[in-house]
């Protein structure tokens, strides 16, 4: 598990739970929620040693104020309370679940022992399986993080520009389903352009948008009416070539099916529907908004439609009327 087990929903306990028993045949990597929520219950413990409180570790009840008077302090002090336990991840456990600060601290134990990455060889290839991203040398990554560490937790698309592994390959748990999410999300927009403006608005697509150049090389022979057969033959040769690996090779595996519904002229809900079901579920809440934004869109646009042709009927109506009473 790339890290995010936390923060997630609704079940952040019954996770926390599954993790201080997990499987041994799964690794557990810390990604950015683990480590913020560690922190969290350091800035408890902090306050509670500063201010004598006292507080009883085994106690739900001196827990829960406990957390309070860190909210309370933060807030007063000018400070950013809301960043305190943001996603209220803290005050779920204490008081829904009624958890007390011995249970707490036990999990940040846990927490402290995952490692930010995984080191593993696969065949003759080295990989790194990272919540983020990953860096081999820390003046790759200095101009925009302090720490590899950060890097490990908080690298987006700075992993793809500064990030990497020589002769290796990297497997980064957040990085990868945006990745995959934005490929299927770019296939849903450029099948929506072809359908309102015509194969030839893909040209002015891409002028606009960062695609890939595999994937221009397709939608450049599509809008040119070059065969579909020798398109996708074409195509399919370079993905062989290029030999991508993991993310690497889905992602151009969406490309490549995402055009051939676009070309072949399916149903928008079709292509949609057969772009989730390549997507793991953890992408399907951010790609379903995506889809939902995409479908508010093409309505408004169908609703101008409808009311230009109106006003243009309407229009045509009174110049009919006009000329008839000319006639006469």
């Amino acid at each position: 598990m790339a890290g995010d087990s936390i923060d997630r929903g609704r079940h952040s306990y019954e996770m926390l739970k599954w993790i201080e028993h997990c499987p041994a045949n799964v690794w557990l990597i810390r990604g950015n929620h683990e480590e913020e929520f560690a922190s969290c219950i350091d800035l408890m413990l902090r306050l509670d040693e500063k201010e004598g409180l006292g507080t009883d570790y085994c106690s739900h009840k001196e827990t829960a104020a406990l957390y309070s008077s860190v909210k309370y302090f933060l807030n007063n002090e000018g400070l950013a309370g809301s960043y305190f336990d943001l996603y209220g991840t803290i005050n779920s456990l204490v008081n829904d679940s009624g958890i007390a600060l011995e249970d707490l601290c036990r999990w940040v134990g846990i927490i402290r022992e995952m490692p930010y990455y995984r080191e593993l060889t696969v065949g003759d290839r080295t990989c790194i399986v990272v919540h983020a991203g990953y860096a081999e040398k820390m003046e790759n990554i200095k101009s925009s993080f302090s720490s590899r560490k950060e890097f490990y937790l908080y690298a987006r698309e700075d992993f793809l520009r500064l990030g990497g592994k020589q002769y290796g390959m990297v497997i980064a748990g957040e990085e990868d389903k945006k990745r995959l999410t934005a490929a299927a999300v770019l296939m849903l927009e450029i099948g929506e352009t072809v359908r309102a403006e015509g194969m030839l608005a893909v040209y002015k697509y891409m002028e606009k948008k960062t695609v890939n150049e595999s994937l221009k090389r397709i939608l450049r022979q599509m809008s040119e009416g070059t065969d579909a057969a020798l398109t996708f033959e074409t195509a399919a040769n370079e993905y062989w070539e290029k030999d991508p690996q993991g993310i690497s090779a889905m992602v151009f595996y969406i490309y490549l099916l995402g055009a051939d519904y676009i070309y072949s002229g399916y149903p928008s809900a079709t292509v949609m529907e057969s772009l989730r079901t390549l997507l793991p579920e953890g992408c399907h809440e951010k790609f379903d908004r995506k889809v939902d934004k995409i479908n508010n869109k093409r309505k408004k646009r169908k609703q101008k439609q409808q009311k230009q042709m109106y006003l243009f009927k309407q229009k045509e109506a009174l110049q009919r009327q006009e000329a008839e009473k000319l006639l006469h």
